[in-house]
C-alpha cells in the first residue's frame, strides 16, 4: 500500500494554494433562434494562457488558427465525427475580465453560437483544481504516505532495536538511510 501511495503522492508536493487563475465563468449556448439556460462555473487557468482559444466543446474539435493580437484572441474550430461542424471564435481579455463568443456551423447547416463571459474570482493550482474527485484523491493519498513513512520508520526502529541487519542490507530497502543509525546501535551495545 505505500509504494501506490508513493505513485499518487509524487503529485501532492505541487498542491499548494498556487499562483494561477480561478475564473468565474458563464456559458450560453443558442441554437436556432433559442437560448440554452447558462451555465456557470468555475475554471483555474494556467497563468500566462490569454492567448488560448476556448476549450473545445467536444474532444472531436481542433482550435487552428489562433492568433492574439493585443488583449482579443480568435481562432478557427473544426470538429469531426456524428458532431462535425467547423467555425470561428473569439474571445477578448482584459487583467479581470473576458468576453467572447464562437459560432459553429454544422454539416447540415444547423448553426451554434456560444457566449462566454467570465470575472477573474482568485489564484488556483491548475494541477489540482481540475476535478474536485482528483484533489480528494490527492488529499487521501497524502495521508496514506504520511501513514506509510509512519510504519517504515516505526520499521526501522523495530529492526535497529533486533538487530535485524537484512533490513539495512538490501538494495532499494526503505531503511538503507537509517544504516548509520544501526551500525551505531550494533556498536553501542557490542
Amino acid at each position: 500500500m505505500t509504494w501506490a501511495a508513493l505513485g499518487l503522492a509524487a503529485a501532492v508536493g505541487a498542491l499548494a494554494q498556487g499562483t494561477d487563475e480561478l475564473w468565474n465563468m458563464t456559458t450560453r449556448m443558442e441554437m436556432d433562434g433559442m437560448q440554452m439556460p447558462a451555465m456557470n462555473q468555475q475554471v483555474c487557468q494556467k497563468k500566462g494562457q490569454q492567448g488560448t482559444a476556448a476549450p473545445a466543446p467536444d474532444p472531436n474539435c481542433q482550435s487552428s488558427d489562433v492568433r492574439t493580437v493585443g488583449n482579443k484572441t480568435t481562432w478557427k474550430m473544426t470538429c469531426t465525427g456524428e458532431e462535425a461542424m467547423s467555425g470561428t471564435g473569439e474571445i477578448t481579455r482584459t487583467r479581470d475580465s473576458m468576453s467572447g463568443r464562437m459560432q459553429l456551423r454544422g454539416k447540415d447547416g444547423e448553426a451554434m453560437n456560444v457566449v462566454y463571459s467570465g470575472k477573474l474570482a482568485g489564484t488556483c493550482n491548475a494541477q489540482t483544481h481540475r476535478d474536485p474527485q482528483m484533489a480528494a484523491m490527492q488529499r487521501q493519498a497524502a495521508n496514506m504516505q504520511a501513514k506509510g513513512d509512519a510504519q517504515i520508520a516505526q520499521m526501522c526502529r523495530e529492526s535497529i532495536d533486533k538487530f535485524s541487519t537484512t533490513v539495512f542490507e538490501m538494495q532499494n530497502s526503505p531503511c538503507a538511510a537509517r544504516k548509520g543509525d544501526y551500525c551505531a546501535h550494533v556498536k553501542k551495545t557490542a
